[in-house]
């Protein structure tokens, strides 16, 4: 047809364009296929790196730089590159280096077909092509990734958290790829048809100069978005995790409130028991996460933890002795001094976030409630005006004082006695008082509480 003088640039074009949509969409195909092999093998740990060589080519495929890591705490820096010892631990697992590698060349295949054909077409429409393949692999990444979030596993979904993390970045960096690869080629010559039509010849040099005016900000925001809700979806599953492992925790633990066995200044079996498995899931399972949310899950878990011992405490207990609230100060201490262990902004009160503050606040209200009790003074809590019980509202200050016991009686028939003119003809020591039971006998119960807590929790830290 050209030989007749027929005018087949438009012909010649819409060819072209169907032919690399259809060359996009095989490439979109094989990647699918290779991305969902490489998630199905992943392990979901952190890569564990011992050859300099393989470390140095996975800084070279993958969009990762080694200082700016999500978690402060993580340190990769204790050998050198050249030592005999190489090691690196790094923050992603497996099937992040690998859908890079795969992303670059796919990403370059796209290229050289566009470099080694010559368009005379609107160079919009490619824009628009190129867009949409960047979007496509994206989505099939952020997609098969919120799959991954249905797993139970904390460990699981800790480690794809931080892969989120990652592929996030890498979206934003392929859009670099592409808008800093691209230039506008018009010739400055007389471009004309046969015809006398002019047009825009677009072309591909050797160093893939292509679409000059392709949008700086290639539209991504439904991809960002889409990487952000899957990165809350995993928030909020491990928040959910968490909550369960400290209500089954709840489930097993034996309060003691009301016991006449003193721990003698030390921290009891079942409360130790709980923080250090707490402990060990931050430090050892989340130790990579994002500072942020490292920092919420711990809070959050151990708002919920005191929580579970305050409505216990106020609500529950029947009777509270001074032994019993001499050994819950001590516990007490022992939790907020591993919180403070554990966060970065606990100990420095102007930085605390709401999260922060209530959790601060919680520990303050339990604090005052055993000076409250250890005070043992209905009248000074009644007319307490220096806000030194200024969180413990009035009927619960007067609910706690009502069950607790000094010895082997109420602080309340402690005060009637003492009040000559108002006994009722009730015995001091009859442990008949409005229903409340006995002290427990001064046995222990944290053995089986370990015995439990060890049975169901240990085999998954």
């Amino acid at each position: 047809m050209e030989n007749f003088e027929f005018n087949i640039i438009k012909l010649y074009d819409q060819i072209l364009i169907l032919l690399f949509e259809r060359y996009q969409l095989k490439l979109l195909n094989n990647f699918e296929i290779e991305y969902k092999n490489s998630l199905d093998e992943d392990d979901s740990m952190p890569m564990i790196i011992n050859d300099t060589n393989l470390y140095n080519k996975i800084l070279a495929v993958s969009w990762y730089n080694p200082d700016d890591n999500f978690n402060d705490s993580n340190d990769n820096d204790h050998n050198g590159q050249n030592s005999q010892n190489f090691s690196r631990i790094l923050p992603f697992s497996q099937v992040y280096p690998m859908t890079c590698a795969q992303l670059r060349s796919i990403i370059n295949k796209n290229l050289k077909f566009l470099e080694f054909n010559f368009y005379n077409y609107n160079f919009f429409k490619i824009n628009q092509l190129l867009i949409n393949f960047l979007k496509q692999l994206m989505l099939i990444i952020v997609e098969k990734m919120n799959e991954k979030l249905k797993s139970t596993s904390r460990e699981e979904i800790a480690q794809n958290l931080i892969n989120l993390e990652y592929f996030l970045i890498s979206a934003k960096e392929v859009h670099m790829l592409i808008t800093s690869t691209y230039q506008l080629n018009i010739n400055d010559t007389n471009n004309k048809d046969i015809n006398g039509n002019e047009h825009i010849s677009i072309s591909l040099s050797d160093n893939l100069r292509l679409i000059k005016n392709l949008p700086k900000n290639i539209e991504l925001n439904e991809i960002i978005d889409k990487f952000i809700e899957t990165k809350k979806n995993a928030e909020n599953a491990l928040f959910t995790i968490v909550d369960s492992k400290i209500d089954g925790l709840m489930d097993f633990f034996e309060w003691e409130f009301d016991t006449l066995e003193s721990h003698k200044g030390e921290v009891s079996i079942s409360i130790r028991d709980v923080g250090e498995f707490l402990k060990t899931m931050f430090e050892t399972t989340f130790i990579n996460i994002p500072l942020k949310i490292k920092n919420l899950l711990i809070i959050r878990g151990f708002d919920r933890l005191i929580g579970c011992i305050a409505e216990n405490l106020i609500e529950d207990s029947k009777i509270i002795t001074d032994v019993g609230i001499n050994n819950f100060e001590i516990d007490l201490k022992y939790i907020e001094e591993l919180v403070e262990s554990l966060t970065t902004n606990y100990n420095h009160p102007d930085n605390m976030d709401n999260n922060e503050k209530s959790l601060h606040l919680m520990f303050k209200e339990l604090n005052q409630i055993i000076l409250l009790l250890k005070t043992a003074s209905y009248e000074e809590f009644r007319n307490d005006q220096n806000s030194k019980y200024n969180l413990i509202k009035k009927e619960i200050g007067y609910r706690l004082l009502n069950k607790y016991k000094i010895g082997n009686r109420l602080l309340s028939d402690i005060i009637l006695n003492s009040g000559s003119s108002s006994n009722n003809g009730n015995s001091s020591d009859s442990g008949s008082n409005n229903g409340n039971r006995s002290p427990r006998s001064p046995s222990s119960t944290v053995n089986k509480f370990s015995s439990k807590f060890y049975s169901r929790f240990r085999s998954n830290k």
